[in-house]
């Protein structure tokens, strides 16, 4: 009996180690796969310094609206005034040249009959601009004769 139990405790002891060396194996072989699939190029742009865009404070005119800078993303926003509830909008970027976009910020009535009562509208859009913004002209149309004409931004 004795005998038995320590050839069991042998046979369990081989097949422990012999299942460590192939996890071992398993995962050095893995290992070396995922080495093998980062180039020099890939490690070389993970080590380098990505420069980054120089982040601007920009100012508008009138001052009720905001342009923010998110990297490539610039974001304005503004609340503004309707004759009825329920207006739209829609934003035309008509140029981008030399670090300026002119757009046209399109309110848009609602159709069918409307209460005539005082209502806001949020108006929030992104221009995506890969080199340096410096000014963002926007033309208001709209049906009703109040509120802003234009709206022009520029960095401080």
């Amino acid at each position: 009996m004795k005998k038995s139990v320590f050839t069991a405790f042998a046979t369990a002891a081989i097949v422990a180690g012999g299942l460590m060396f192939l996890q071992t194996q398993a995962r050095a072989e893995h290992e070396e796969h995922h080495h093998a699939e980062a180039s020099p190029a890939a490690d070389a742009a993970m080590a380098a310094p990505v420069p980054s865009k120089p982040q601007l404070v920009y100012s508008c005119t009138p001052d009720s609206f905001k342009l923010t800078q998110d990297g490539d993303n610039y974001t304005l926003s503004t609340t503004l005034e309707t004759p009825t509830p329920n207006y739209s909008y829609n934003v035309i970027d008509a140029e981008d040249k030399n670090g300026r976009i002119k757009a046209t910020l399109q309110l848009l009535a609602p159709e069918g009959m409307q209460l005539t009562v005082i209502d806001k509208i949020d108006i929030v859009h992104t221009f995506e601009h890969e080199a340096t913004l410096h000014a963002l002209s926007i033309k208001v149309e709209k049906n009703f004769n109040w509120g802003p004409e234009a709206v022009n931004c520029t960095h401080q």
